[in-house]
């Protein structure tokens, strides 16, 4: 396992699935699906095969070298993201169907917004690490227990608790009689 571990955390391994990953993002968005077009069901049940039979065979390549442990981590990984990731369609058809986009155009409306997500979770993962790097106190002893508290972490915690007690709290709006094509974010789109 020693062996394995090495391997993994070769910076060789690590680049070589990188560019694997953004070949495959560019395939999919630049290449094979470069041109706006209505995606049918049988199109995205295709594709969708496609991915999830490559993801498959990369679960493969980690239970030969790494073990059913990790084999099954990544088999419990992929299916909770895939799971979750049903719930986006929903949202995408609310959006699209709010903001009238034409079926042709979806594509492309997905595509930006991919890259997008991309580029901005990249953006905010990385300057979040750094932040929470920068704003931990030193070392005290609090009830008897020497600790190291980061200041960003308990204000989000604050704040997290403040806002899970104003939601417990608040009266039940109605959200159909709101107009939301009045609404800031809505404006700005």
């Amino acid at each position: 396992m020693e062996k394995v571990d090495s391997l993994i955390n070769h910076p060789g391994i690590i680049s070589v699935f990188s560019v694997v990953v953004i070949l495959m993002l560019l395939l999919d968005l630049g290449v094979f699906n470069k041109k706006s077009h209505t995606v049918t069901n049988k199109e995205a049940i295709a594709w969708s095969l496609v991915w999830i039979t490559l993801s498959m065979a990369f679960s493969g390549v980690i239970y030969y070298y790494m073990g059913i442990e990790k084999f099954s981590q990544f088999q419990s990984a992929y299916w909770i993201e895939k799971a979750l990731s049903v719930d986006n369609l929903f949202v995408f058809i609310l959006v699209f169907g709010f903001f009238n986009v034409p079926k042709e155009n979806h594509h492309k409306v997905l595509f930006w917004g991919i890259i997008g997500a991309l580029v901005l979770r990249a953006i905010f993962i990385f300057s979040g690490v750094g932040l929470i790097k920068l704003t931990y106190l030193p070392e005290m002893e609090v009830l008897g227990y020497m600790v190291k508290i980061n200041v960003v972490m308990t204000l989000f915690g604050i704040f997290l608790i403040y806002a899970g007690i104003k939601s417990w709290f608040a009266e039940d709006d109605d959200d159909a009689e709101k107009d939301f094509n009045t609404s800031p974010g809505a404006r700005v789109v």
